[in-house]
């Protein structure tokens, strides 16, 4: 009698262990592919909402402690993409990127790609993009554009840094895939 009881008590554990390993995991920060605008918005506090359209929520935030702006996407109000766009000043963009990247790293491990620009080849001249200095400079002329991508099931997570109005900035974008239209 005493056995059966530890064997119940054994199974009602595994089972409540396996509840929490069968929920999925969220696709973009708290939500997932396919929720509604509302749903979405019960997730997010509603201090840091700063605009809302049919298609686009838009929040204030941050990851890996850099302030961020958070861009919730829809297509016929189903989540399909969730974006953080990262304008930081001119003296810490690089090292912010760097901080993003070791973030993602530890969240998604080796990328799948990782990509220096439109043409892995160009000419860069006597700067390099090794040298953060240079990589910012190389970046604002567009010479290059690094990109990192991972690939987890049916999400795909780009790390970009790109020239934005003169500026330098960086772009982390969650997209379903393939993409729903």
């Amino acid at each position: 009698m005493k056995n059966i009881s530890i064997a119940g008590i054994l199974v009602i554990i595994l089972l409540f262990a396996g509840a929490g390993v069968t929920k999925g995991e969220a696709d973009f920060r708290e939500v997932n592919w396919g929720m509604s605008q509302d749903q979405v918005k019960e997730t997010e506090p509603a201090g840091q909402l700063t605009g809302e359209m049919p298609g686009v929520l838009t929040y204030e935030g941050e990851i890996a402690g850099v302030k961020a702006s958070i861009f919730y996407l829809f297509n016929d109000n189903k989540l399909n993409r969730g974006l953080y766009s990262i304008d930081s000043p001119q003296d810490s963009i690089i090292k912010d990127y760097e901080a993003i990247r070791s973030l993602l790293l530890k969240q998604y491990g080796e990328p799948d790609e990782v990509k220096i620009g439109p043409e892995d080849d160009m000419t860069t001249g006597d700067l390099d993009p090794a040298n953060p200095d240079d990589l910012y400079t190389l970046v604002l002329r567009k010479s290059v554009s690094p990109e990192t991508i991972w690939k987890r099931g049916n999400t795909h997570i780009y790390l970009r840094l790109i020239e934005q109005d003169g500026r330098v900035a960086i772009m982390v974008d969650y997209i379903i895939f393939p993409v729903e239209k």
